[in-house]
């Protein structure tokens, strides 16, 4: 109902939402064809590839963060890419894991399980070629549960014709003598970033903090735009 955008403007939000909150310039190049890629969206507004962004209520709200007003913003030195030469999935992958102080609930129960029982946190799976996302929840973040993430990993990998040759993760926890000797095992090369370093596993980082701007986005909307639904109760 915003009279300040123009129809392309409204269709391009309407399926920014519809994707979850998906950023738009993503959204944009799927209404195009675009280096040998089929078209995916056809939108009715011929110019909704190519519009001017409108800004999102929603994400303005979920991408804020505390700052200290003394904080001062410093433009920083552009590493090296870390992706460079990695030109086909599977070449290299960067690991992480992201913790969550809300416990969630495994996906065959009520959530009735014991707090110790439930989702803490888990292993986040970032291929360097193609930026796919897979993430594995995990009761425990121990070395076990690890090693099986990074098997459903690998078989999702496989299901799709592609064999992960490389892994980049921090020292901590993926330096561990059982998880390097699996690495090791299944013929796979395993990197470290410098100790204290964390800028040089940066795709991961980053992958971590899209998932969960992502989330609160999709939250904050079903708040927003329906206060009074069952949603809110969900989430």
């Amino acid at each position: 109902a915003n009279v300040n955008l123009k129809p392309s403007q409204k269709e391009l939000l309407l399926w920014h939402q519809k994707f979850d909150h998906c950023d738009m310039q993503r959204i944009q190049s799927l209404c195009v064809d675009l280096d040998g890629h089929p078209q995916i969206i056809v939108p009715k507004e011929k110019r909704v590839s190519s519009c001017v962004r409108p800004l999102c209520a929603t994400c303005q709200f979920a991408n804020q963060g505390r700052r200290s007003p003394e904080v001062k913003i410093n433009l920083p030195i552009k590493p090296p890419a870390l992706r460079a030469g990695d030109l086909h999935p599977g070449s290299r992958v960067s690991l992480d894991q992201y913790m969550s102080s809300v416990h969630g609930r495994l996906p065959n129960t009520k959530g009735k399980e014991k707090t110790s029982k439930k989702f803490t946190g888990g292993t986040l799976f970032y291929d360097h070629a193609s930026g796919h996302i897979f993430l594995v929840h995990q009761v425990s973040l121990r070395t076990g549960e690890t090693l099986q993430a990074k098997s459903k990993y690998e078989k999702f990998m496989m299901s799709h014709g592609n064999e992960v040759k490389a892994y980049h993760a921090d020292n901590k926890p993926f330096g561990d003598d059982a998880f390097v000797k699996a690495v090791e095992d299944d013929g796979q090369v395993l990197t470290f970033s410098g100790v204290g370093a964390h800028h040089q596993n940066a795709v991961a980082e980053r992958a971590i903090w899209t998932v969960t701007y992502w989330t609160r986005a999709a939250m904050l909307h079903s708040i927003i735009h329906w206060p009074d639904s069952a949603n809110v109760e969900l989430w």
